[in-house]
């Protein structure tokens, strides 16, 4: 299983759009810790399919619409998806 396979279940399980996360809800459900990249670079959010993590939402068909990081804090940061 890849770290961000439970993301994409999570997000196939959900009837909710738009539907917002915490950074930290995110982390709970891959059982991880995001990298910091997450925090501090937007691209690491982009709807990339080349990029593993977006395959996450893509495959659940989502797209990332708004991300709030807050350096290091993941109550604080948040991300929505459409």
């Amino acid at each position: 299983m890849a770290k961000y396979d439970p993301l994409e279940k999570h997000l196939r399980n959900s009837n909710q759009r738009p539907l917002t996360m915490t950074f930290a809800n995110i982390q709970q459900i891959i059982e991880a810790n995001l990298p910091q990249s997450a925090y501090d670079w937007r691209p690491w959010w982009a709807n990339d399919r080349s990029h593993v993590q977006a395959r996450a939402w893509t495959n659940a068909g989502y797209a990332v619409d708004v991300v709030h990081p807050v350096s290091n804090n993941p109550n604080n940061s948040y991300v929505t998806f459409c």
